[in-house]
This record gives C-alpha cells, sequence and structure tokens, in this order.
C-alpha cells in the first residue's frame, strides 16, 4: 500500500537480491562442502564438535494444494493439515551442517534420510599423522529419534543412536528408558536449532510463496540462523 505495489511485484524485487545474500551467508549446502573439505580428524571436530550430527525433520504448514493427488501426498493426519517435510542435520552446538530437499509429508523420516544422508570424509589422518582407518569411523555419531529406526543400517561404518521405540504388547525396559532419557537430553539441541529457523515467519508460520521457492528460502534462513549462531560461539 506505501509504494502501490501488488504482492507479484513484491516477490519479483525480493528474487533479485537472493543469488547475492546465498553467497554471502553460511548456507547449509556451504557448511557441508567446507566439512567435507577439511584434512585432519581435528579440523572436522572443529566443525562438528563431538563429531556427533544431530537428525530431525520439520513439517512446516502450507496451503493445500489444488491437485487433488498432490494435497494427499501433502496431507498430514498427525497435524491435521497440509504441510511439506524438510531433514536437518545439526551439531551439538546448533550450527546447520545440511538440509535434505523438501519432500511430501507422506514420505516418512528415514526415507528421507536414506535419499540425504549427510555424509562427511572418512580415514581422515590425525594431528600426529596416525591413520584413523576403522577407529574414526566409529568415532563419528548420528544421532536421531524413533523415527529414524534403521539408520544404522545406512551408516553402519559410523555410529548411529535412535531412540528406543516400544515393541507391541510390550513394555520399555528401565534402561531402555534411560537410554532414550540420556539420547533426548542431547537430542533436543537440534530441536533448538529448528526452533531458531522457525523464528522466521516465513518459515515458522503457513507458508505463502510457490512450493517451488521454498527451499530457496529455507536455505537463506538457515544460513542466517548459522551466521548468528557462528557470532554467538565466536563472542565466548
Amino acid at each position: 500500500m506505501v509504494f502501490n505495489v501488488g504482492q507479484a511485484t513484491v516477490s519479483r524485487d525480493v528474487s533479485y537480491p537472493e543469488p547475492v545474500v546465498r553467497e554471502c551467508i553460511p548456507i547449509p549446502a556451504k557448511m557441508h562442502a567446507t566439512a567435507n573439505r577439511v584434512q585432519s580428524v581435528e579440523d572436522l571436530e572443529a566443525m562438528i564438535p563431538g563429531l556427533v550430527v544431530l537428525v530431525d525433520a520439520s513439517e512446516p504448514p502450507i496451503y493445500r494444494p489444488q491437485d487433488d493427488e498432490t494435497q494427499k501426498k501433502h496431507y498430514s493426519g498427525k497435524a491435521k493439515r497440509h504441510t511439506m517435510k524438510t531433514q536437518y542435520a545439526t551439531t551439538y552446538d546448533c550450527t546447520i551442517l545440511q538440509t535434505s530437499t523438501a519432500v511430501e509429508e507422506s514420505k516418512h523420516d528415514f526415507a528421507v534420510f536414506k535419499e540425504s544422508v549427510p555424509t562427511f570424509p572418512e580415514n581422515l589422518p590425525h594431528e600426529q599423522g596416525l591413520a584413523f582407518d576403522r577407529q574414526f569411523l566409529r568415532l563419528l555419531k548420528y544421532l536421531g529419534d524413533g523415527a529414524y529406526t534403521g539408520m544404522e543400517k545406512i551408516v553402519s561404518q559410523q555410529g548411529a543412536h535412535v531412540s528406543r521405540k516400544r515393541k507391541p504388547g510390550k513394555k520399555l525396559t528401565t534402561a531402555e528408558k534411560e537410554y532414550n532419557k540420556a539420547l533426548a537430553k542431547i537430542r533436543i539441541r537440534v530441536e533448538h536449532t529448528i526452533r531458531r529457523v522457525k523464528v522466521f515467519r516465513m518459515i515458522g508460520d503457513r507458508y505463502r510463496n510457490p512450493r517451488k521457492k521454498y527451499m530457496i528460502i529455507n536455505n537463506i534462513v538457515c544460513g542466517l540462523v548459522t551466521m548468528m549462531r557462528l557470532w554467538e560461539l565466536a563472542e565466548t
């Protein structure tokens, strides 16, 4: 109203600086590429504290797609609304290492993980020149909730820890409950990171732009979140 322009004009104008913004901030693709260029285990651990990668998925709401088949794929029975699903791979200190492409809600979290495994370099040398080989592979760990059951088969050479799920007709043992509790205390960090992303209302509220532009916007938001987090870590 102030500048006498419509929504279409605003959308076109906002898209002009997008390439420059993506070039200037640590979007997930840059973080992942940087982690894969490290030359030693110490360099990798500087980027990924404790060599722990946390994974979780988020489902921002969208408007109901007009196509019947598409809307069925995007409908979430749990949330009772249409959503898109994106997987986030983060560090314990809440920086975003990688995101999957946005997929329909009906795709299971584990299926998304199999298609978008956040891979990192293997067999890196130790600072003293020792070859880690299998020892290093056991140090890198992926942590997920119960939806990622089976993740250990995908990253079998590394380590994988997922929440224990109750089997039909049985209860979790005391040891399994303690395990889930300890794992949840670590995994909460990925929830904190996703919360930081959702502070941006374009992602946290109902997504109003074309679905094909979602990943462009999401990557920019993730880059801003990571940039702010790196500033916080540098000040401490």
